[in-house]
């Protein structure tokens, strides 16, 4: 009988794990920063976009970050259909519009947008300009590898 038991109780284990990693189930002793999700590229790649396409299309885990990060700190001015604009501007292609700058400076235009509107940045200077000099709220605790999955989140959504 406790054979039986110990039988059914394995069973059990190995259907739930098998279900949870099918549905991609995060596990509470596995933090996505302790995941890397993304090849860098070489150095030499002056933008955003380059960083992105290293990713492949199918990263459900990455994409479930980002979806998270997105609705918890862009959702609430930027669409969610990444076509259309809402109290900020559309994002999809928002890589590609920042490829003529290093991603560094797309990732602090999301960290902090007035700091580069202050330093009179080029790009920076231009959305703010555009967005008749609406400030964007600074979210200064986003690591790049939030960033590089909110980055990936919306162009897997706009696609």
């Amino acid at each position: 009988m406790r054979l039986f038991q110990l039988l059914i109780y394995m069973l059990a284990l190995t259907i739930g794990g098998c279900l949870a990693f099918q549905h991609n189930i995060q596990f509470p002793h596995r933090s996505p920063k302790q995941l890397k999700y993304i090849e860098k590229t070489a150095e030499s790649s002056p933008g955003p976009a380059a960083a992105l396409t290293a990713a492949a299309s199918s990263h459900p885990t990455l994409n479930n970050q980002g979806k998270a990060l997105f609705k918890t700190n862009c959702a609430s001015c930027h669409n969610k259909n990444m076509k259309d604009d809402l109290v900020g501007p559309a994002l999809s292609g928002v890589t590609e519009r920042w490829n003529d700058f290093p991603k560094e400076d797309l990732y602090e235009w999301i960290r902090n947008a007035q700091r580069l509107v202050e330093a009179e940045h080029p790009r920076a200077l231009a959305i703010w300009k555009e967005w008749n000099k609406a400030v964007m709220t600074p979210f200064p605790n986003l690591t790049d590898e939030d960033i590089e999955a909110i980055l990936f989140y919306i162009k897997e959504t706009s696609s």
